[in-house]
């Protein structure tokens, strides 16, 4: 099998059920935890407690969208996932993060085996140039629903 068909697609792991577009914390671990929480019963989540800890004890990846918002990427290696699992999360007021100077506008949780690393960068680098994309942004940040949501985020990973 050549490499082009290995290949996950974004909405092969984001599902819309993992998207919450009303994120109502305000303060960084706090929205972690509100937004993970979508991947509880995910069947690709072996273990929730230690997914949950491969989250929290990483670095957050901080991406300056504008002068005034970020996006932030939890995420996380581990063998508590049987393959690559995301979800993402909106606060259009602003969640406080410390590291990020900026107001996190978008969080993204990303849950990795360990023998995807090579797909989990793809997917990464794919995120933060959709998110960095002024107009890609605004969309994301204006969507009314999570079909919406996926739809713009996928064209502009997999375009």
């Amino acid at each position: 099998m050549d490499r082009e068909h290995k290949m996950k697609h974004l909405n092969d792991f984001l599902l819309l059920e993992s998207i919450n577009l009303s994120v109502k914390a305000k303060e960084g671990n706090t929205a972690l935890k509100e937004v993970m929480k979508l991947l509880q019963y995910d069947p690709r989540v072996s273990h929730w407690e230690n997914f949950c800890q491969s989250i929290l004890e990483r670095p957050l990846f901080s991406l300056r969208a504008n002068d005034q918002a970020a996006i932030m990427i939890a995420h996380g290696r581990t063998s508590s996932v049987r393959d690559l699992v995301m979800a993402a999360g909106r606060n259009t007021q602003g969640i406080t993060f410390h590291e990020s100077e900026q107001p996190v506008l978008l969080l993204f949780i990303v849950g990795i085996p360990h023998e995807l690393s090579t797909e989990y960068l793809r997917i990464m680098g794919s995120i933060a140039r959709a998110c960095g994309n002024p107009e890609t942004l605004e969309k994301l940040l204006s969507t009314e629903n999570s079909h919406d949501f996926m739809t713009t985020l996928s064209s502009e990973c997999e375009g």
